[in-house]
């Protein structure tokens, strides 16, 4: 399945056969780019690391029920059809006890693990191991998770 631009009108993009399509939890697929961001669509089940953005965060329950875990707050659960957006710079995390799957609308650039509290040659390691580089319609990379065969 290929992402859609605005410029590049080709079709619909079918969320339920991307959704069908991804490999594993916590593994994005990109939908479509929309002016200075992208749609993307993942799999929840269990829970993702802290980390935060420089930026904010949108999370839009597409179904199944998670919850986003915020540093020195209340959780925020989200059922089908309701969103939160993560202010840029908490340090939060999604947490699905059983499956569920989300769209985020974020920037191209912004990295799935966000700004976590490791080692800088350590992330670069997990980028070199399990991201590939996807090329964008306005000529810029942005980092997506390689496909691992099972």
């Amino acid at each position: 399945m290929i992402s859609m631009t605005a410029s590049s009108i080709s079709g619909s993009v079918s969320i339920p056969a991307s959704i069908a399509a991804l490999p594993g939890p916590f593994q994005q697929h990109e939908l479509a780019v929309v002016n200075d961001t992208v749609v993307r669509v993942a799999r929840l089940a269990g829970e993702f690391p802290w980390h935060h953005h420089d930026e904010d965060e949108l999370f839009l329950c597409w179904d199944g029920t998670f919850r986003v875990e915020l540093a020195d707050r209340d959780p925020v659960v989200l059922c089908p059809g309701e969103l939160f957006v993560v202010p840029k710079g908490i340090r939060h995390r999604p947490v699905a006890d059983d499956v569920a799957h989300v769209l985020l609308i974020e920037r191209p650039e912004t990295a799935q693990y966000g700004n976590r509290d490791v080692p800088a040659e350590t992330k670069t390691a997990r980028r070199a191991e399990g991201m590939r580089a996807v090329p964008l319609t306005n000529g810029k990379f942005t980092p997506r998770p390689a496909h691992r065969p099972k």
